[in-house]
């Protein structure tokens, strides 16, 4: 590991119907698969299991959605982009280099106006848990928009891995 190395935490608000919603399903999904057992016809019960089945499965999944953190690692001149689930569950979404950076500038600033036409892939938090930034990157995928927080550890690493790209302060 090099001597450029800075991580970030944060945090999207809590989206206050996704318990309502998980557990809606989820109940609704057992009361389909106990009405499965009292029907006579063995395709409706089939069918009625089954779809009790699934609706309570995806209660769970919708309910995996209703704590959504982003962890950004910036290692040398490498970004990489974590999704932690429910406190519990981590999956790497990105990697990205800094060394494809066309821009390095906070949100609004003049120096993204000609990139503002270009799709936007967000990790950042609604919450002002620190300075946003966009990363504008020029790869072989053609060009797009990286939106993280950052704190002031992350954008001194931001700065050094990429100096003449970088706009802030």
């Amino acid at each position: 590991m090099g001597d450029m190395y800075a991580e970030y935490m944060t945090a999207k608000p809590r989206n206050g119907l996704m318990p309502i919603l998980k557990i809606i399903m989820m109940v609704f999904g057992v009361i389909i698969v106990l009405l499965s057992f009292i029907f006579g016809d063995l395709i409706i019960k089939g069918v009625l299991f089954l779809s009790g089945i699934l609706l309570a499965v995806a209660g769970y999944f919708v309910g995996l959605r209703e704590y959504v953190e982003f962890e950004y690692l910036c290692v040398e001149k490498e970004l990489s982009v974590d999704q932690i689930l429910n406190h519990e569950r981590r999956k790497k979404i990105a990697n990205y280099l800094l060394g494809e950076a066309a821009v390095i500038a906070p949100k609004g600033s003049a120096k993204l106006d000609e990139y503002k036409d270009l799709s936007v892939t967000d990790y950042s938090s609604e919450l002002s848990d620190g300075e946003v930034f966009d990363i504008i990157l020029d790869g072989a995928s053609g060009k797009k928009c990286v939106r993280i927080n950052t704190d002031e550890k992350m954008r001194d690493a931001l700065r050094k891995s990429a100096p003449s790209k970088f706009f802030g302060n």
